[in-house]
């Protein structure tokens, strides 16, 4: 699998993790890593114990210190990621607006961030990185994030729903995970310029030789 995918692959509710980081090891070179980030898991807003909860969303959206995005933190410490180490992110829903506010923090050496279905149209991503940016047009958690402000950025977008019927008791249907794989698969296989022009900085950010995994499921307490 190339291009768009490699970067939405990654991004499954059927994944049992929270955060992933890979660790990319090449010959003679410093390690690499590509981050990881799952969406929401539960939507309580009080007396929650799982830090990708709804009140993780609020301060997100608000530029306040959210659990999920400490623990992210924490997770890539403990992979032994510094602040010089070469990382790029890629993030699901709540998971981009971590991987957008890290990014946004100037804490990491960022040489690439992947957002999908994220509520972060005002969040100030750097312009002298990549950025892809993948976003459905009736993914209502797209919408609130106000109007995408990233000029810089690739921007691909789509309605998922177009010309569909909505299927029953599925929430936020063009929210979810799999109609965002399928929004990576069109990328690749079409023929338009700018589509490949996208293909190719996915495939750019996820190239590597030698890798292992650090898996974490990050909960509070």
């Amino acid at each position: 699998v190339t291009g768009v995918q490699t970067c939405a692959l990654p991004i499954s509710p059927d994944e049992p993790w929270q955060v992933r980081i890979e660790t990319i090891s090449t010959p003679g070179e410093e390690d690499r890593y590509d981050v990881y980030v799952s969406g929401t898991v539960k939507f309580d807003i009080l007396n929650s114990a799982e830090p990708w909860d709804g009140s993780s969303n609020l301060s997100l959206a608000a530029s306040h210190d959210a659990a999920s995005a400490a623990a992210v933190a924490a997770a890539m410490k403990e992979a032994g990621i510094t602040s010089t180490s070469a990382v790029s992110f890629t993030g699901h829903s709540q998971g981009a607006a971590i991987a957008a506010r890290l990014v946004e923090s100037g804490e990491y050496n960022t040489v690439g961030l992947v957002t999908v279905g994220g509520n972060i149209g005002q969040i100030k991503l750097p312009p002298d990185i990549p950025v892809v940016i993948v976003e459905h047009t009736d993914d209502v958690v797209v919408a609130a994030g106000g109007l995408q402000g990233n000029n810089s950025a690739i921007v691909v977008e789509r309605e998922a729903y177009a010309g569909r019927t909505l299927p029953e008791g599925v929430p936020v249907p063009a929210h979810q995970a799999s109609e965002y794989r399928e929004t990576a698969r069109r990328m690749d296989q079409s023929d338009a310029p700018a589509a490949a022009g996208v293909a190719e900085t996915c495939s750019t950010l996820r190239q590597h030789n030698d890798h292992h995994s650090h898996n974490l499921r990050v909960r509070a307490g």
